[in-house]
């Protein structure tokens, strides 16, 4: 038996569009509506700008909701370091600094995702078992919203910590 594909090659072929969408939307879960259009747009050009609402006033707490852990600590890290910075906070730089995070990030945050997405349903393409695979995507994508309340939770605490540092002495 040859392994060789249309392309005359031993590499898998392409994924046709109609299924890529289709395991994009199925990774997705919740809110697809929203996001295929974009996942299309962000396939078809070479487009990386969007907008996010909830990743504008919420972005860490959207990240972990789609469950982009690893973006979300980054996101909050780089914020907190930025927002503790003494360096910065003396030379006036610190709100304009957190504020070009701020709304730089809504701009490229869907299309994060769809890059996210993407990867994550490219580990299941050796799937054999169809049902098998969509099961697996299924799993991968989605929402969670215990991520949500865990990241909050450790904001307050963390904005607590911060707050006793700084003021403790004082009260």
């Amino acid at each position: 038996m040859n392994n060789e594909n249309y392309y005359g090659s031993n590499t898998p072929t392409p994924k046709s569009r109609v299924r890529e969408m289709e395991d994009l939307e199925l990774f997705v879960g919740k809110n697809t509506q929203y996001y295929a259009p974009k996942f299309e747009k962000y396939s078809d050009t070479d487009s990386k700008v969007g907008w996010n609402w909830v990743a504008l006033f919420f972005p860490v707490m959207w990240l972990c909701y789609r469950k982009m852990y690893a973006y979300a600590i980054g996101y909050f890290v780089l914020t907190n370091l930025i927002l503790q910075s003494e360096h910065f906070i003396e030379n006036g730089i610190i709100s304009k600094l957190n504020l070009i995070i701020w709304l730089v990030f809504p701009l490229f945050a869907n299309y994060i995702y769809y890059k996210f997405a993407k990867k994550k349903v490219e580990t299941c393409d050796g799937i054999v078992n169809e049902e098998e695979r969509k099961e697996k995507i299924g799993a991968l994508g989605g929402t969670n919203a215990w991520a949500v309340v865990i990241a909050i939770v450790l904001s307050c605490i963390i904005a607590g910590i911060d707050v006793y540092i700084r003021f403790g002495s004082i009260m």
